[in-house]
Parts: structure tokens; C-alpha cells; sequence
């Protein structure tokens, strides 16, 4: 549903209480706090042990809301320990998921815009996946190998 924040917020209040444990994802984050504070006494909310995810987004002034089962928002468990030594970062299987999901094909010799990039593990996953060219752009330092690699270009600026 998409609405204002009354329409949004009156269609969470109406909604049938669901059998299962809620995660709720908000962003901006401080939104959670006002829809926790609006469900929590009904619904029965739990950030790790959850079996649906509840996604409210604001975009300007128009509120996104939606439900769907966990397993649909997050294939990797969000509590996972960063990988081993040599195994993809925790952010880079996000990316590597994310990806999946909007079945998004990189083609060889693509230009890519990484905005937040410090320290640098999905700019070096964009190379390794064939980028000509990534625009790294972060006020912080790349790691090292990475911000040493020919096709990265480190813009230090804010996002």
C-alpha cells in the first residue's frame, strides 16, 4: 500500500494481527520507533526470530508499506558472521542477493556508480564482475587493494 502517513498508518492499525513473529524495517530508521511503538501491543515483534518482515518507507511525502515472508526479504541470515579469509564480505553477499532478486545480469565492461563506498568491498566485487570503470564515491579511504585497482576511480566527497 501507498498512501500518506495517516493512510498508511490507519491501514497497519487495521490489518488482521498475523500468526507469526513480525521484523519491522523502516526507513528512514526513526520511522520504526513510531510503527513499533503503533504495533507492538497487538503484534508480536522480534528482529532475529521473525517469520514475516514488515517494510514501511517514507519517499518524500508519500509512505510505502509492505509484508512479506522473511525468507522472501532476506535469503542470507541477517546475523550471519562475516565470512572467512578469501570468502565474500557480508555486504558483498547483500549485493550478490540483492542482485539476484531483481535478476540483474552484469554485462562485461559496464560503468558502475558505488555511492558509500569505503571501505570498498562492493566496488572491488563490481571489478570482479567486469566493470570498466566504478565511480567510488566516500569522505573515507578505500581499502588499499582496492583503491589501487586501474578501473576505481575514489571520488572522496559525501555521497
Amino acid at each position: 500500500i501507498q498512501g500518506s502517513k495517516i493512510e498508511v498508518m490507519d491501514h497497519l492499525r487495521a490489518m488482521q494481527v498475523p500468526l507469526d513473529k513480525v521484523r519491522i524495517q523502516t526507513s528512514p530508521p526513526e520511522l520504526g520507533k513510531e510503527v513499533q511503538d503503533l504495533l507492538e501491543e497487538k503484534w508480536e515483534l522480534d528482529p532475529r526470530e521473525y517469520r514475516l518482515t514488515l517494510s514501511v518507507v517514507r519517499l518524500g511525502d508519500t509512505y510505502h508499506c509492505s509484508m512479506l515472508p522473511g525468507k522472501c526479504m532476506y535469503r542470507q541470515p541477517h546475523n550471519e558472521p562475516a565470512s572467512t579469509k578469501g570468502g565474500p564480505s557480508r555486504a558483498v553477499r547483500k549485493l550478490q542477493e540483492a542482485m539476484e532478486l531483481c535478476n540483474i545480469k552484469l554485462t562485461p565492461g559496464f560503468i558502475a556508480i558505488d555511492l558509500g563506498a569505503a571501505p570498498g568491498s562492493w566496488t572491488s566485487y563490481l571489478v570482479q564482475c567486469g566493470a570498466k570503470q566504478v565511480f567510488a564515491i566516500d569522505p573515507a579511504q578505500l581499502n588499499s587493494g582496492v583503491a589501487d585497482m586501474p578501473q576505481v576511480v575514489h571520488i572522496p566527497k559525501p555521497a
